[in-house]
């Protein structure tokens, strides 16, 4: 008993000398086409010769090795947990020798996204649509993105609104967890009119592009009463209607009074 132990002891202390990354396998319950690391699951590594397995914790202190089953071409750590872990093949025998290493990301649970995801945007602007999907994708680590329209590869981060119809763009999501997604985004475009809309004041909200002039009526208004108006810091008095176009539009929060 005091031999194993000795052992042990130096197999965890020779570990903390690791060597350079190389190519070590690891995928899903024996699927080797299943690479999506999703907590719980049971994650076979596979090596090209019989070595023992380690997994190390984002602190590099080992959490799980195969050394009790002797050196394989692969091991199964069971019901692994979600953080950040470095895998390892090591040497068989004295000296305790790291062969090659590898990082991975193991997901606190399946990473979804909605789709499709609807969008509404005004016309002419430009949008960063990385911002939008983050709100929308869960249990994902680091995501990247590709987005295309017609096949034809677009700039998610600067994306500009031309036209008014309703705009298709495919993304394509590749997760660090090893998860890889799709979903698709329709902006619903609004026209940009430049010319004068009106409105009915109400309890309701009201929305319009920038550069728009917006009336502000007051319907069959009393004439024993004055009306004054305050839009947007700015003051009118004794007035029953008024024009004003909001420009530049930062999500206004009112009052009109």
């Amino acid at each position: 008993m005091r031999r194993l132990i000795f052992i042990f002891l130096l197999f965890v202390n020779y570990l903390s000398h690791a060597q350079s990354s190389c190519d070590l396998d690891y995928y899903v319950n024996n699927n080797s086409n299943d690479t999506c690391l999703v907590a719980g699951d049971d994650l076979t590594l596979s090596f090209t010769s019989n070595v023992i397995f380690t997994v190390l914790d984002s602190n590099g202190t080992i959490i799980w090795n195969s050394f009790s089953n002797g050196a394989n071409t692969s091991a199964i750590w069971s019901s692994s947990y979600s953080g950040f872990f470095t895998i390892q093949a090591v040497t068989a025998g004295f000296p305790f020798t790291v062969i090659c290493e590898q990082d991975i990301i193991i997901a606190p649970g399946v990473v979804s996204i909605t789709n499709p995801i609807y969008l509404d945007y005004c016309q002419w602007n430009t949008v960063n649509l990385i911002e939008d999907l983050d709100s929308y994708i869960q249990n994902s680590t680091n995501p990247q993105y590709d987005f295309s329209v017609g096949g034809i590869a677009v700039d998610g981060t600067s994306y500009q609104i031309i036209g008014t119809d309703s705009i298709f763009i495919d993304v394509l999501i590749t997760d660090e967890s090893g998860c890889i997604l799709n979903t698709e985004l329709i902006i619903l475009p609004t026209a940009n009119n430049t010319n004068t809309q009106s409105y009915t004041i109400s309890d309701s909200v009201i929305q319009f592009c920038e550069q728009t002039a917006v009336d502000f009526i007051v319907n069959n208004p009393d004439t024993n009463y004055t009306y004054n108006w305050y839009i947007d810091n700015n003051f009118f008095q004794n007035t029953d209607s008024i024009q004003y176009t909001f420009n530049p539009i930062t999500n206004y929060q009112g009052p009109v009074q």
